[in-house]
Protein backbone atom coordinates (compact mmCIF):
# COMPACT_ATOMS: atom_id res chain seq x y z
CA UNK A 1 0.00 0.00 0.00
CA UNK A 2 1.38 3.40 -0.93
CA UNK A 3 2.15 6.21 1.47
CA UNK A 4 -0.60 8.34 -0.07
CA UNK A 5 -3.19 5.61 0.50
CA UNK A 6 -2.06 5.19 4.11
CA UNK A 7 -2.27 8.95 4.64
CA UNK A 8 -5.75 9.00 3.12
CA UNK A 9 -6.93 6.16 5.36
CA UNK A 10 -5.43 7.87 8.39
CA UNK A 11 -7.09 11.20 7.61
CA UNK A 12 -10.42 9.50 6.94
CA UNK A 13 -10.26 7.65 10.27
CA UNK A 14 -9.28 10.80 12.14
CA UNK A 15 -11.89 13.12 10.67
CA UNK A 16 -14.60 11.30 8.78
CA UNK A 17 -14.89 7.82 10.22
CA UNK A 18 -15.69 8.71 13.79
CA UNK A 19 -17.65 5.67 14.85
CA UNK A 20 -19.88 7.60 17.22
CA UNK A 21 -20.88 10.32 14.79
CA UNK A 22 -20.60 8.96 11.28
CA UNK A 23 -21.89 5.50 12.15
CA UNK A 24 -24.53 6.84 14.57
CA UNK A 25 -23.31 4.86 17.56
CA UNK A 26 -24.05 6.10 21.05
CA UNK A 27 -21.28 8.06 22.74
CA UNK A 28 -20.83 8.81 26.42
CA UNK A 29 -21.40 12.40 27.39
CA UNK A 30 -18.07 13.94 28.39
CA UNK A 31 -19.65 17.34 28.94
CA UNK A 32 -20.08 17.20 32.69
CA UNK A 33 -16.55 17.68 33.99
CA UNK A 34 -15.00 20.21 31.64
CA UNK A 35 -11.87 19.91 29.56
CA UNK A 36 -9.99 17.54 31.88
CA UNK A 37 -12.89 15.12 32.04
CA UNK A 38 -13.36 15.24 28.26
CA UNK A 39 -9.66 14.68 27.70
CA UNK A 40 -9.59 11.77 30.16
CA UNK A 41 -12.65 10.24 28.51
CA UNK A 42 -11.14 10.76 25.08
CA UNK A 43 -7.87 9.12 26.04
CA UNK A 44 -9.76 6.23 27.64
CA UNK A 45 -11.85 5.75 24.50
CA UNK A 46 -8.71 5.98 22.34
CA UNK A 47 -6.91 3.29 24.31
CA UNK A 48 -10.09 1.22 24.52
CA UNK A 49 -10.70 1.44 20.77
CA UNK A 50 -7.12 0.60 19.88
CA UNK A 51 -6.67 -2.34 22.23
CA UNK A 52 -10.16 -3.75 21.67
CA UNK A 53 -9.73 -3.55 17.90
CA UNK A 54 -6.47 -5.44 18.23
CA UNK A 55 -8.01 -8.17 20.39
CA UNK A 56 -11.23 -8.39 18.42
CA UNK A 57 -9.38 -8.57 15.11
CA UNK A 58 -7.21 -11.41 16.42
CA UNK A 59 -10.23 -13.32 17.76
CA UNK A 60 -12.18 -12.81 14.55
CA UNK A 61 -9.30 -13.68 12.20
CA UNK A 62 -7.96 -16.70 14.07
CA UNK A 63 -10.93 -18.08 15.96
CA UNK A 64 -14.31 -17.07 14.57
CA UNK A 65 -13.76 -16.81 10.81
CA UNK A 66 -11.78 -20.05 10.32
CA UNK A 67 -14.44 -22.08 12.13
CA UNK A 68 -17.42 -20.32 10.57
CA UNK A 69 -18.59 -18.95 13.92
CA UNK A 70 -19.13 -15.33 12.85
CA UNK A 71 -22.54 -15.39 14.53
CA UNK A 72 -20.73 -15.37 17.91
CA UNK A 73 -18.95 -12.13 17.06
CA UNK A 74 -21.03 -9.82 19.27
CA UNK A 75 -20.82 -12.10 22.31
CA UNK A 76 -17.06 -12.56 21.99
CA UNK A 77 -16.44 -8.86 21.42
CA UNK A 78 -18.60 -7.90 24.41
CA UNK A 79 -16.75 -10.36 26.63
CA UNK A 80 -13.38 -9.12 25.36
CA UNK A 81 -14.16 -5.46 26.02
CA UNK A 82 -15.67 -6.26 29.43
CA UNK A 83 -12.55 -8.26 30.30
CA UNK A 84 -10.40 -5.41 29.05
CA UNK A 85 -12.29 -2.96 31.30
CA UNK A 86 -11.85 -5.29 34.28
CA UNK A 87 -8.13 -5.67 33.59
CA UNK A 88 -7.71 -1.92 33.17
CA UNK A 89 -9.52 -1.36 36.49
CA UNK A 90 -7.12 -3.75 38.22
CA UNK A 91 -4.04 -2.15 36.64
CA UNK A 92 -5.20 1.36 37.50
CA UNK A 93 -5.87 0.39 41.11
CA UNK A 94 -2.41 -1.14 41.40
CA UNK A 95 -0.26 1.41 39.56
CA UNK A 96 -2.25 4.68 39.85
CA UNK A 97 -4.00 4.58 43.24
CA UNK A 98 -4.40 8.37 43.37
CA UNK A 99 -6.28 8.53 40.07
CA UNK A 100 -8.12 5.25 40.51
CA UNK A 101 -11.45 6.69 41.68
CA UNK A 102 -11.73 9.24 38.86
CA UNK A 103 -10.72 6.75 36.17
CA UNK A 104 -12.95 4.00 37.56
CA UNK A 105 -15.97 6.20 36.93
CA UNK A 106 -15.20 6.84 33.27
CA UNK A 107 -13.61 3.51 32.40
CA UNK A 108 -16.71 1.28 32.24
CA UNK A 109 -18.63 3.93 30.32
CA UNK A 110 -15.80 4.28 27.80
CA UNK A 111 -14.72 0.66 27.54
CA UNK A 112 -18.11 -0.97 27.10
CA UNK A 113 -19.27 1.69 24.73
CA UNK A 114 -21.19 1.29 21.53
CA UNK A 115 -18.45 3.15 19.69
CA UNK A 116 -15.84 0.69 20.93
CA UNK A 117 -17.94 -2.39 20.22
CA UNK A 118 -19.29 -1.04 16.95
CA UNK A 119 -15.84 0.01 15.79
CA UNK A 120 -14.47 -3.46 16.48
CA UNK A 121 -17.33 -5.08 14.57
CA UNK A 122 -17.04 -2.70 11.62
CA UNK A 123 -13.31 -3.32 11.32
CA UNK A 124 -13.69 -7.09 11.58
CA UNK A 125 -16.46 -7.15 8.99
CA UNK A 126 -14.53 -5.00 6.54
CA UNK A 127 -11.71 -7.58 6.65
CA UNK A 128 -8.82 -5.14 6.81
CA UNK A 129 -5.39 -6.12 8.03
CA UNK A 130 -4.16 -5.81 11.58
CA UNK A 131 -2.14 -2.64 10.94
CA UNK A 132 -5.12 -0.85 9.41
CA UNK A 133 -7.38 -2.02 12.24
CA UNK A 134 -4.96 -0.58 14.81
CA UNK A 135 -4.56 2.65 12.86
CA UNK A 136 -8.32 2.97 12.51
CA UNK A 137 -8.83 2.43 16.24
CA UNK A 138 -6.13 4.89 17.26
CA UNK A 139 -7.15 7.66 14.88
CA UNK A 140 -10.87 7.21 15.52
CA UNK A 141 -10.16 7.52 19.23
CA UNK A 142 -8.18 10.70 18.62
CA UNK A 143 -11.07 11.95 16.50
CA UNK A 144 -13.45 11.21 19.39
CA UNK A 145 -11.16 13.13 21.74
CA UNK A 146 -11.17 16.14 19.43
CA UNK A 147 -14.97 15.94 19.09
CA UNK A 148 -15.37 15.70 22.88
CA UNK A 149 -13.15 18.76 23.39
CA UNK A 150 -15.16 20.68 20.78
CA UNK A 151 -18.39 19.68 22.57
CA UNK A 152 -17.00 20.92 25.88
CA UNK A 153 -15.87 24.19 24.31
CA UNK A 154 -19.28 24.83 22.78
CA UNK A 155 -21.00 23.76 26.01
CA UNK A 156 -18.98 26.26 28.04
CA UNK A 157 -19.70 29.06 25.58
CA UNK A 158 -23.41 28.30 25.70
CA UNK A 159 -23.42 28.18 29.50
CA UNK A 160 -21.94 31.70 29.68
CA UNK A 161 -24.03 33.15 26.86
CA UNK A 162 -27.15 35.22 27.36
CA UNK A 163 -29.97 33.15 25.93
CA UNK A 164 -33.72 33.63 26.38
CA UNK A 165 -35.05 32.08 29.58
CA UNK A 166 -37.27 29.58 27.76
CA UNK A 167 -34.27 28.42 25.69
CA UNK A 168 -31.68 28.23 28.49
CA UNK A 169 -30.33 24.97 29.86
CA UNK A 170 -31.14 21.76 28.06
CA UNK A 171 -32.64 23.25 24.83
CA UNK A 172 -29.60 25.48 24.30
CA UNK A 173 -27.25 22.56 24.95
CA UNK A 174 -29.11 20.37 22.45
CA UNK A 175 -29.02 23.12 19.80
CA UNK A 176 -25.28 23.59 20.35
CA UNK A 177 -24.65 19.84 20.25
CA UNK A 178 -26.70 19.61 17.06
CA UNK A 179 -24.59 22.30 15.41
CA UNK A 180 -21.37 20.52 16.40
CA UNK A 181 -22.75 17.23 15.07
CA UNK A 182 -23.70 18.88 11.79
CA UNK A 183 -20.15 20.12 11.34
CA UNK A 184 -18.74 16.66 12.08
CA UNK A 185 -21.28 14.95 9.83
CA UNK A 186 -20.12 17.23 7.03
CA UNK A 187 -17.03 15.04 6.84
CA UNK A 188 -19.04 11.81 6.46
CA UNK A 189 -18.20 10.05 3.24
CA UNK A 190 -15.08 12.16 2.82
CA UNK A 191 -12.61 10.13 0.79
CA UNK A 192 -9.23 11.06 -0.58
CA UNK A 193 -8.71 8.14 -2.93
Amino acid sequence: MSVIALFALSLAALVAEQFGVARRLKLPAPLDGGYRSALAMGLTVTVGLTVSMLLCWVVYAFLLAPFGAEYLEEAFFLLLTAGLAWLANRLIAKFLPGKAEHLRQSLPMAAINCAVLGGAMLVSRSEVGLALALRSGLLSGIGFTVAALVFVSVWERVSYARVPKSFSGFPAAMAAAGLVLLTLLGFTGFQLW
